[in-house]
């Protein structure tokens, strides 16, 4: 059965690599604008063992310019021996993820009926997700999902050809020129007027100091790359706490400091992907639910 098992796996990765060529031209219609990503193409395998679901992703591809659209041609199908095979036809769910396997906005599943056995005549299953909200210089994978309904453990194929497409090169915003007042000053002299005192907005101040109870969240505002605040030093310092500052699982190489920066960014996002309850949408930058759980990881108290 291994052999048999290699064998069809070769057979079906040369078979893509053929297909791929005499599909791009399908994949990338002539109403669909020339987009800079790559076409990707690969062999997938996912065992669903009896009663489970079993999920695996495809290699992750970084958009070049936003898009809105992604093309997917797919096949699946049942690896097994004659008089073997498990009962019923397995089916397969593919959607598009972000590379952390968070959830992307207009992502459609998609689920295809497998075949039997391998046969380089059976037709791909072409889909079209539109509407789908993909970043410049964001990673993305696809993540096929099989769910095992018999008896018996079933381990299915899939080889796929996608390509997202509606790529749109961001333009740099122009600063708006200023408007001119062709008023004149009633006088020259400010007001003795304390608005003309450099002034701290609302957010900045309630970012600038610590409240009594460290367990509520000051907000997202607080975490912005390369803001400055209290709360920032006081994440990194219950990081290192739970086991994610230097020399732990995090990514300092010293100790924390006030200024929100990639270091902090990646460290939070690893504590994210360590948690279940936070592993759905690990990007990194802490909401309430994170910095609950942190508090109480870190027993940290002010």
């Amino acid at each position: 059965m291994l052999k048999l098992f290699k064998k069809s796996a070769i057979v079906a990765i040369i078979s893509v690599f053929a297909i791929a060529l005499s599909i791009s031209s399908a994949l990338a219609r002539p109403d669909d604008p020339v987009a800079p990503n790559p076409l990707v193409g690969q062999l997938v395998h996912i065992t669903a063992e009896k009663g489970k679901t079993a999920s695996t992703f495809t290699q992750e591809w970084k958009q070049q310019w936003n898009a809105s659209k992604v093309n997917l041609s797919i096949r699946c199908w049942e690896q097994g021996v004659t008089g073997y095979n498990a009962p019923g036809t397995p089916q397969v769910t593919a959607v598009v993820t972000k590379a952390n396997g968070g959830k992307v906005e207009g992502a459609q599943p998609q689920t295809i009926t497998c075949h039997k056995d391998y046969n380089s005549k059976k037709p791909y299953s072409y889909f079209t997700n539109d509407g789908v909200k993909l970043i410049d210089k964001q990673g993305y994978k696809v993540q096929f999902s099989q769910t095992n309904k018999t008896k018996y453990a079933v381990t299915v194929s899939v080889d796929y050809i996608l390509q997202p497409v509606f790529g749109v090169k961001p333009t740099p915003q122009k600063p708006a020129k200023p408007k001119a007042n062709n008023k004149p000053s009633k006088s020259t002299k400010p007001a003795p007027s304390s608005t003309n005192q450099p002034q701290q907005s609302k957010l900045n101040q309630s970012c600038n100091q610590l409240n009594k109870d460290i367990s509520k969240f000051p907000g997202v505002d607080c975490f912005q790359m390369g803001q400055k605040s209290p709360y920032v030093e006081l994440l990194g310092k219950m990081l290192t706490k739970a086991g994610y500052g230097k020399g732990g699982k995090g990514f300092y190489k010293v100790g924390p400091t006030p200024t929100f920066t990639e270091v902090d960014r990646l460290s939070l996002q690893r504590f994210q992907q360590d948690h279940k309850q936070l592993a759905g949408d690990a990007d990194g930058y802490p909401g309430p639910l994170t910095w609950q759980i942190l508090v109480k990881e870190s027993g940290y108290q002010k």
